[in-house]
């Protein structure tokens, strides 16, 4: 009895002992400041305004960096290989991060490519399902989701055809090497056939092509449109100018351009496109979801917002309908 009394005291007190370190690592791993990885393809204005956003936004949610999060962020400058690096460190070094935020969808094929355990909630990215990035939109059965940045191509066109009523050709230039710009080609040349637009498509493969590209198009067409993509988007000004010379507008998908001598575009917020990011984040910092069960988040017409540029439109002595001015952002 007293060997069994004895046996019965030693197990309570190693129970006891047990759940004294079982909570307290609970507690440590509940209190432990979070590694959050921030890797963006290059810099322009649309990118940094999301990592904005979604850094607000991650302290909006209690997430704040230098207190419970600890920040890391890296920019590739538009090199691919130094992308792939980054994700690769993200995932390999130590400490590991627990979150990684992609921003541009070669950002996030870079962070998808170094692992399949670290949650990656990706922005500014056109097709999250063409891209290879979830398995399917609404169930991406990864560890990838995100919210898209994908505006309806039809809105552009029909802003064409008001904006040139009597336009008939127009060249649509992106990257070759930017996967969601070929996604927005194809949508571009399909929207455009429906209102009897010819359309011709130029690519480049790098920035130091955009000026011998530009002078090719020369005048042979009506007007120019840029998909979201990083490369064309962040030589807007150089693009913009070469276009005014030759009395051709440009249409863009993205706020900024016009900011930078585009005539017009319908865009969104992309400060606000970042925090809607973060809301996901701090949803698998919280609560331990799972990137796999999150749908990917689209913006709809409501998000749009039509911005135009004054300036070029007098300059290129374009007549802009009242209609739109009323509904409009003027960029003077």
């Amino acid at each position: 009895m007293k060997i069994l009394k004895y046996l019965i005291i030693t197990i309570s007190i190693c129970s006891v002992i047990a759940l004294f370190f079982y909570f307290k690592n609970k507690s440590n791993n509940n209190n432990k400041i979070k590694n959050i990885g921030i890797i963006q393809i290059m810099e322009h204005e649309c990118l940094d305004k999301s990592r904005m956003g979604f850094i607000d936004g991650l302290a909006e949610s209690g997430f704040k960096d230098g207190e419970n999060i600890k920040i890391d962020f890296q920019n590739a400058q538009g090199d691919q290989s130094l992308c792939n690096s980054i994700a690769s460190n993200f995932a390999n070094n130590n400490p590991q991060k627990d979150l990684i935020l992609a921003i541009s969808t070669p950002a996030a094929l870079a962070a998808k490519n170094a692992t399949e355990d670290i949650p990656i909630i990706a922005t500014c990215v056109t097709d999250f399902e063409s891209s290879g990035l979830v398995k399917l939109n609404n169930k991406p059965d990864t560890n990838v989701t995100g919210i898209s940045d994908m505006i309806p191509v039809r809105k552009q066109f029909e802003l064409i055809k008001k904006l040139l009523p009597n336009v008939k050709k127009v060249v649509i230039l992106y990257s070759s090497n930017e996967v969601n710009s070929k996604i927005q080609a194809q949508s571009a040349a399909e929207e455009a056939k429906k209102l009897n637009i010819e359309t011709i498509e130029y690519t480049v493969s790098n920035s130091n092509e955009i000026a011998q590209i530009m002078n090719r198009i020369g005048k042979s067409v009506d007007a120019i449109f840029v998909p979201t993509d990083n490369t064309v988007v962040s030589c807007m000004p150089l693009v913009s100018q070469m276009a005014s010379s030759n009395n051709l507008p440009v249409i863009s998908s993205e706020p900024a351009s016009v900011k930078n001598g585009a005539l017009a575009t319908y865009g969104i917020d992309y400060y606000e496109l970042g925090k809607q990011a973060a809301i996901m984040a701090a949803e698998v910092l919280n609560n331990n979801s799972y990137t796999s069960n999150m749908p990917v988040k689209f913006v709809t017409d409501n998000d749009l917002k039509l911005f135009i540029n004054k300036k070029v439109a007098e300059k290129l002595k374009i007549d802009i309908p009242n209609e739109l001015v009323y509904n409009a952002e003027i960029i003077n």
